[in-house]
């Protein structure tokens, strides 16, 4: 094994971590390129603040210099190179020389017999005054540093596939804390990319994975903020598309995400719902999604305007999401009882059918106290006027359906 010797190298780790604290001030050195078409395993020259190089047949390349200055390269065939410069902070260039230090002890030889199945991997580190060089091969004393390099290789990874519009979800996978995906060791260098990323596709699925990527990126507020001004700035058909994404069942947000979501979805709703009557079919499948999250959320805000979408109806072809409504649940009983004695007996029919699909409602999915409440309400006050509707309304539709709900309402919840 030849080694070269590392002019004016710490001898220590906290020797480099001082060096580094210097260098951090200084302009930076340049990083020794290696040319795209060499051999993949050749490792070139370093230069003289060089702390590490890793080649991988992978298609990854990076060096890292004392200052933090970390050169990242994707090599591969079957598309043009890619490659990213990022600035390590001091912790993380403090944890690199001590994962460096750690394997001093290691041998170093730069042809060590290749392992099974794993990939051909190239390195060479400063320890003390010397640089070394070495194959890795899946060699267990250098995992833990491996593991450290290959979380910005997954960095350079992930903002290619940004950048391309391909794989978002691999992205979002990689920044969910509940996800085995491939970590990053910056997360924050992905916000703005996945932004554009937002503003620039009309794609549902670049949406539905940037938007998710976006929630572990951005505090609930911050997110919703960015939503709402995305969907003032976009076209009509990306503003139902949007929508839809972030509201369709198949978007999984957690935590108060969930909960910033609605006075977006309310100034939306303020904005155009009544004119449901003119939407495409996407725009229906949109607002649907979209109130169905207000209804399960409880939204109490949302209520007036899906009261006076029921009460604006010109047949018997409800609103969009409108036979949901029941699961806005409290909020929602005395409004609808106030419909009862609508004009329309359109009208009258959706109040009956909703008070009584509340005790429809999948129990496992209320609190035995919520539901004991709203059955107190229900028979304080609306099982009255139903059963009157059921003997006296001019409309055999509404007899039929306001019976029925009141059977449903005096029955209450089956357990």
């Amino acid at each position: 094994m030849t080694s070269t010797t590392f002019p004016n190298r710490p001898t220590s780790t906290v020797g480099a971590i001082a060096l580094l604290a210097c260098a951090i001030l200084l302009p930076s050195t340049a990083l020794a390129k290696v040319a795209h078409n060499a051999d993949p395993f050749e490792i070139p020259a370093a230069t003289q603040d060089e702390v590490l190089f890793f080649n991988s047949s992978n298609g990854f390349v990076i060096q890292i210099s004392s200052n933090g200055r970390t050169m990242a390269a994707i090599r591969r065939r079957d598309r043009p190179e890619y490659s990213q410069i990022f600035q390590l902070r001091i912790s993380e260039m403090k944890e690199l020389l001590t994962l460096i230090k750690s394997v001093e002890s290691a041998p170093f030889n730069p042809n060590t017999p290749p392992v099974m199945d794993c990939p051909d991997e190239r390195l060479r580190i400063a320890i003390n005054r010397e640089r070394r060089v070495t194959s890795i091969y899946c060699r267990s004393e250098f995992q833990p540093l491996t593991s450290f390099l290959y979380k910005i290789f997954n960095q350079t990874e992930h903002l290619w596939r940004i950048e391309h519009k391909r794989e978002i979800y691999e992205v979002a996978s990689a920044l969910s804390p509940t996800s085995a995906g491939f970590r990053v060791l910056q997360p924050a260098v992905l916000l703005d990319p996945l932004k554009t990323l937002v503003s620039s596709t009309s794609d549902f699925s670049n949406l539905q994975y940037a938007m998710d990527a976006l929630s572990h990126l951005m505090r609930p507020n911050e997110w919703s903020d960015f939503l709402s001004t995305e969907l003032d700035a976009s076209s009509e058909a990306k503003r139902v598309r949007l929508l839809y994404v972030v509201s369709s069942v198949h978007f999984r947000i957690e935590g108060g995400y969930m909960e910033a979501r609605a006075p977006v979805f309310l100034k939306q709703l303020q904005k155009e719902y009544l004119n449901w009557p003119t939407f495409t079919h996407e725009k229906v499948d949109a607002y649907g999604a979209m109130v169905s999250v207000l209804c399960q959320q409880h939204y109490a805000p949302a209520v007036p305007t899906l009261i006076q979408a029921l009460a604006d109806m010109k047949d018997y072809n409800a609103p969009p999401g409108a036979w949901g409504y029941a699961h806005m649940q409290e909020p929602i009983i005395s409004p609808l009882e106030d419909l009862l004695t609508h004009a329309k007996p359109q009208t009258r029919t959706m109040a009956a059918y909703l008070l009584g699909r509340i005790v429809g409602i999948n129990p496992m999915l209320v609190k035995i106290e919520d539901q004991e409440r709203m059955l107190k309400q229900l028979r304080a006050g609306p099982i009255s006027k139903l059963k009157k509707l059921a003997k006296t309304d001019s409309v055999p539709q509404v007899r039929e359906v306001a019976q029925r709900a009141a059977e449903d309402i005096e029955r209450g919840w089956v357990r």
